[in-house]
């Protein structure tokens, strides 16, 4: 959407400003010399959609091998992980480019054939909903889970099951 350049040794963080209009799925990439990296960034129209997609953003960090601090003990952090893994939040994701795992094959497809067939709907994710109370009966028609969730919390199991019992 944009592009720009910060000076080497800027201080402050970066910012930036969500693009206005629909809601969508935008990816940040930053570069540095030879390194560059992409994270998925959520944007969330001003106007309510009838459906709601929900990205499995809680799959994306419990599946990436990240060596979390403050420990740093050279194994990667996943929920995999013998003995009940446990990983930070929020995290930058290791792969070479940045995207989590299953977002180029099964989350932006989807996100693009929405866009192309002027679908509306708005986006959050697993984690979100994790964290809040959505989604309920009484607030979207439609509820779309975009790729593989693997993992969910037991109380967002609940409340999704719920969800579909009450006719969403």
């Amino acid at each position: 959407v944009r592009r720009g350049k910060v000076a080497a040794g800027a201080k402050g963080p970066l910012k930036l400003r969500a693009p206005r209009g629909k809601s969508g799925l935008y990816m940040i990439e930053l570069e540095s010399g030879r390194n560059r990296t992409a994270v998925p960034f959520i944007v969330q129209a001003r106007e309510r959609a009838t459906m709601l997609v929900v990205v499995p953003a809680i799959t994306w960090l419990g599946t990436d091998p990240v060596d979390d601090p403050p420990l740093r003990d050279g194994m990667p952090d996943t929920l995999d992980r013998a003995g009940g893994g446990r990983v930070r939040w929020p995290r930058v994701f290791a792969s070479e480019d940045g995207r989590p795992a299953g977002f180029t094959g099964q989350v932006a497809p989807l996100l693009r054939f929405l866009d192309r067939n002027r679908i509306r709907y708005d986006l959050t994710s697993d984690l979100d909903l994790a964290l809040s109370d959505s989604p309920r009966a009484s607030d979207r028609k439609a509820v779309m889970l975009a790729g593989s969730m693997r993992w969910v919390t037991r109380t967002l199991a609940r409340r999704l099951r719920r969800y579909v019992q009450d006719g969403g």
